[in-house]
């Protein structure tokens, strides 16, 4: 099943699922973060970047999100990359009073230097969020086409990209919160470790 397809069954599932939203919404934040990106391949040191990233809840189920990378990276087809946007819109629905899930859709930008200056394609992602008196914990798994077919790693050709994200953050004073992240892909070889500032509001 093509995760399109995957995305919309989930959404239907979800929609059909009926619970109260939690009192502090997990889809209602600003957040500043510094990345360690970790080139799992070749010879090639660790790179740095600042990120922004953020939700904004625009209805009940229904939340915009945007994540800004500024910095230098190393992929495994001859590319580095300098900055890369993200924006989308996505669906979400309590499951319980601190479970959540929700479905996205995101359109992504990278710029660099190598085999391209600029390409950009979409992201579809599926996710839990997961609330626990202080603590907050997230998981997602995006399937991203901006590589789709168009660069050759080793002996094949990126067909989609995997990105794994795992989350957890503490909230320390009021609406702040400290977030530690790891985001992971899959053919291009690269692991980012980021720790974050977060303002609930």
């Amino acid at each position: 099943m093509k995760l399109p397809a995957l995305l919309l069954s989930l959404v239907a599932i979800i929609a059909g699922t009926s619970q109260t939203n939690a009192a502090d919404s997990q889809f209602k934040f600003l957040e500043y973060s510094y990345a360690d990106q970790n080139p799992d391949f070749g010879p090639f040191e660790n790179e740095k970047a600042n990120v922004l990233l953020g939700n904004i809840e625009i209805d009940t189920h229904v939340f915009l999100s945007f994540r800004y990378q500024d910095g230098s990276g190393q992929l495994p087809i001859n590319q580095e990359t300098d900055k890369w946007y993200s924006y989308g819109i996505g669906f979400n629905q309590y499951i319980t009073k601190n479970l959540a899930a929700y479905v996205s859709y995101e359109q992504n930008k990278v710029e660099g230097s190598g085999q391209f200056d600029s390409i950009s394609g979409p992201q579809y992602n599926i996710g839990l969020r997961y609330t626990l008196n202080d603590w907050y914990f997230g998981l997602e798994l995006g399937y991203n086409d901006v590589f789709d077919n168009k660069y050759v790693v080793g002996s094949h050709s990126i067909d989609g990209e995997i990105i794994a994200t795992y989350e957890a953050a503490y909230s320390f004073y009021n609406n702040f919160a400290v977030v530690l992240r790891i985001r992971d892909t899959a053919d291009l070889d690269l692991t980012s470790y980021e720790v974050g500032l977060r303002y609930n509001y």
